[in-house]
């Protein structure tokens, strides 16, 4: 690989700030170590979720966000354990559109979706990307609902 095609640092950081802009919380967790980094725009969500530690404490704290008629679909989903059943079954990827609480402490639509993939060390890690859907979405799934 030449040094034509590493992008540059400023180029890197125009693709983040881009894509974080998509998607305001953006959240990197390596499950063999039960830890996770957080980017979040400070207005996206009600919760007060630390940029890092423990992912086991992240997942219970978030929970409490979450409307409770979904968190049982959250946890079935999200919690490391089953985050990482799901990936030794050869499931790479999962999505879900939960009612989360906003800023105003009003719950929204949020899509969330986790991709699997290792790092060098051969952990088995998880990107995940969350963003509010849109109103007229919204309005859509909850006549579903009914």
């Amino acid at each position: 690989m030449n040094n034509e095609s590493i992008p540059s640092s400023k180029e890197i950081n125009m693709l983040f700030e881009t894509f974080f802009d998509v998607f305001p919380m953006i959240l990197s967790a390596n499950l063999s170590q039960n830890t996770y980094f957080l980017f979040k725009h400070d207005d996206f969500l009600d919760d007060n979720i630390p940029e890092s530690g423990n992912y086991d404490e992240m997942i219970e704290q978030s929970v409490s966000n979450i409307h409770p008629d979904y968190q049982a679909d959250y946890l079935r989903l999200f919690s490391r354990e089953k985050l990482l059943s799901a990936y030794e079954e050869g499931i790479t990827d999962i999505y879900a559109e939960l009612y989360q609480k906003g800023r105003a402490s009003d719950y929204q639509w949020i899509s969330t979706h986790v991709i699997r993939t290792t790092n060098q060390n051969g952990d088995i890690c998880q990107l995940c990307i969350k963003r509010i859907l849109s109103d007229v979405h919204r309005v859509n799934m909850h006549k579903r609902r009914l």
